[in-house]
Formats: C-alpha cells, structure tokens, sequence
C-alpha cells in the first residue's frame, strides 16, 4: 500500500478478474472525517491475463504507480508497471512502462516509487553484466515539464517537490501542479519565462523575467494542488504554443523560523496547441 496527502492506494495482485491473480489496486480518498472508496485501478491490457497487477504500489500527488510483476509484453512475460493520473473524469491511466532490455521472468514491476516526474521501477532478476538475476532498476520520466533547481527542508520535514499531471496542451486545459511536502499555510504558484537560481526567503527562486502569480491558497494535508487554467487571467494570452514557461510554489513557513517563507523544486513545461 501507499499513502500520500489525501489519497491511500492499496495493491491486490491476486484478485481474480478475467483470470485468477489478475490483480488490482484501490484508490481511497479523504471524505470528511473518513476514507471513502473512489477508484478501482486494473491495467487496460490485462483484464484477461494473469499478471499480479497491484504487486507493487507507489502513489504522489494525483499520480498513482502500479506494478504488474507478471505482467505480458509481447507475448512476454516479463512484467511492467502503469502509470495513472487524477482527471476531472478520475483515475485514468496514462502510461504503461516496460524495461526496453525486458526478458522472460525479470519481474519488472516487483517494486515502484514515484515523486515529482520520476518514476522508478525494480526488475528483481533482470540479468546484466554476465550475472544471472542480478537485478537492477529502471528510471522513467512521467508527467509534464523537467524539474530542476533545489528545495530546502522545510517545517514539514523534507524539500518541497513540485510535480504535474495531465498536460501543458492549451486546448485540453487540464494541467494541475501539486507541491508536497508543504506546512498547511497559505501558498500560490507562478510562472515566468527565464531560469534562475537565487536565494528567496529559506530557499531558493528558480523563476525569472515576468512573473505570473496565481491567486493564493492554503495547503490541506501538507500539499498544494491546484487545476492551472492555461486560458484564464493571469495566464491566458501569455503561455502561447511552442514557449517554454517555468513554475515553481511559495508557501508560508512561520514555524521554520527565518524568513518564515520557502518554495519548492520548479518545473520546465513546454506548452502545447
């Protein structure tokens, strides 16, 4: 299992769908003073295979990792791993990982872990370097943007890093940036056209030239979320196809002392028609 913010995603590899230990993994989601069942996950390949989907579980922000250890690729069984994001329709999957040196039994999928844009995938007797089952593990980007600069710890205990689901197409409108850890203060995001690196408040501003503020928040459960409207003031007419624009959060801090304001890591985004 795996829990992060509001939202626990739990793994049954051996759930019988189309075929016995077809698997599945279960999204509950924070609802008032209680947990709530909102989603039941199975890889859109799989329902009639035997592929111990759910085996493995990371989940960060709106994005859930799930790992198939038997999963088919093919016609091998190699293993694989899905990615998922949280649309306005739910849960949907949106990528499918696979080793690209993938043989029979490598277990790919025998662990997962995602934060900000990585994903990262343990293949337990993946066989390298003339040792048979040596194991190894594969690093994936998923998501939308590349992450760059640094956070510092903040009150929450750990940097802030700022992630992305859906995409940065301006005729979808369906980008949500999400920094976590975070204190449950009041934060917001912007975005400019440049890359810095200079200090601001207890860490770093990674955003330059023109900044474009978005309206303030507060943080619930030690992450900031927001739908970024690509085509709304202040961003509308700005973010225009083919530029690349910058993103990065600020949020309160009085506990960490100091300045009593931090931010997160930035993301690089390429925006789409």
């Amino acid at each position: 299992l795996a829990f992060c913010g509001d939202v626990i995603l739990v793994g049954d590899d051996l759930e019988s769908g189309g075929a016995p230990s077809t698997g599945a993994a279960y999204v509950f989601e924070r609802s008032g003073g209680g947990w709530v069942e909102t989603a039941r996950l199975v890889g859109s390949d799989i329902t009639n295979q035997a592929s111990s989907f759910g085996f493995s579980v990371s989940v960060f922000g709106d994005r859930a990792l799930v790992g198939a250890v038997a999963g088919w690729v093919d016609g091998v069984r190699t293993g694989s791993a899905y990615v998922f994001e949280k649309r306005d329709v739910g849960w949907v999957e949106v990528e499918k990982l696979v080793a690209p040196d993938r043989a029979l039994n490598d277990l790919f999928g025998y662990s997962v872990s995602t934060s900000g844009n990585l994903a990262v995938v343990g293949s337990l007797l993946d066989d390298h370097s003339g040792v048979t089952d040596a194991g190894s593990a594969y690093v994936f980007e998923v998501g939308v943007g590349r992450s760059y600069c640094d956070s510092t710890d903040n009150s929450s205990g750990a940097p802030a890093l700022l992630s992305s689901t859906g995409s940065a197409s301006l005729a979808l409108n369906d980008l949500r940036l999400a920094a976590l850890p975070v204190p449950n203060q009041i934060g917001l995001f912007f975005c400019g056209s440049q890359h810095v690196q200079v200090p601001f408040g207890n860490g770093w501003r990674c955003v330059g030239g023109t900044l474009l503020r978005l309206p303030p928040m507060a943080a619930k459960a030690h992450v900031l979320s927001r739908a970024i409207d690509l085509n709304a003031p202040p961003l509308a007419g700005r973010l225009l196809p083919g530029a690349t624009w910058n993103f990065q959060a600020w949020f309160r801090d009085p506990s960490a002392g100091s300045a009593g304001f931090n931010s997160s890591t930035a993301l690089s985004i390429l925006v789409g028609p």
